[in-house]
């Protein structure tokens, strides 16, 4: 299956011969989503102490930051025991996002995985 922060669970045929050709088989419907209204972004964050860039990914509503203004955010993170939250499609979150929130998901445990490669 596939999804992303802006994109609902799909479930994908790929051809193994030929891994380019997907054909989507079921796609979760969410009534009322357009996912052109939305993006998603990555970007670095440093710490506070200045010792550790953190990955953090952001999702909104693209007309929610125009203009250059700041935005609403909501930030989730956790990163107890080596894990993390996913990048995942959460419908749950469309309420913010049409409010125009940004939703920050920081990857608190991931710049320590980079580090060990």
């Amino acid at each position: 299956s596939y999804d992303s922060l802006v994109t609902p669970p799909s479930t994908v045929a790929v051809d193994l011969s030929d891994t380019s050709a997907r054909r989507v088989l079921k796609t979760r419907d969410v009534p009322g989503y357009d996912p052109d209204d939305y993006a998603c972004d990555r970007t670095i964050v440093r710490s506070r102490d200045g010792e550790v860039d953190i990955p953090v990914s952001l999702v909104y509503r693209r007309d929610a930051l125009r203009g250059g203004e700041g935005a609403p955010t909501h930030l989730l993170g956790y990163g107890s025991y080596g894990a993390s939250i996913e990048c995942s499609f959460r419908s749950t979150r469309l309420p913010l996002l049409n409010r125009g929130v940004v939703c920050a998901i920081a990857h608190v445990r991931e710049h320590s995985r980079s580090r060990r490669r």
